[in-house]
């Protein structure tokens, strides 16, 4: 998933208020061509419900559901890209992943693995899918 400064703080900003659901459009870009096969999203829900939190893509949508606490610790990894990436994003491909792995501490098993990447290096990812999971 790529986005600049704003995108992803308005993301953190979902993940920290989220006590039911939420859901918005998402951005897709004007200058870059899906490669064959690859659809861009154009929704993310966040839904506060129980458990694990689960990462899922459904068509045109991203959707993150979860227990109130454990979205908040995925919050907490996108606040943490966003410290460490913005006001100036360094000069080599800053990119962090979110992804499941036995016994992750949020993450349910079954949660599609993301990409988190500064816009401004999107194109520099080999075979990046704006907007999405990888």
């Amino acid at each position: 998933m790529y986005g600049d400064q704003m995108s992803y703080t308005q993301l953190l900003e979902e993940f920290e208020a989220c006590t039911s659901e939420v859901a918005f459009g998402l951005k897709t870009p004007s200058n870059v061509s899906p490669r064959p096969g690859v659809t861009y999203l154009a929704e993310l829900h966040i839904i506060c419900s129980v458990g694990l939190t689960d990462i899922s893509v459904d068509g045109t949508e991203l959707m993150f559901s979860g227990a109130h606490g454990n979205l908040q610790r995925l919050a907490r990894d996108f606040r943490s890209f966003i410290e460490d990436t913005y006001p100036n994003p360094p000069s080599s491909i800053y990119h962090s992943h979110i992804e499941y792995y036995p016994e992750h501490p949020f993450l349910a098993e079954s949660a599609v693995p993301l990409i988190l990447c500064p816009e401004e290096y999107f194109g520099r990812l080999r075979g990046s899918i704006p907007l999405g999971p990888l």
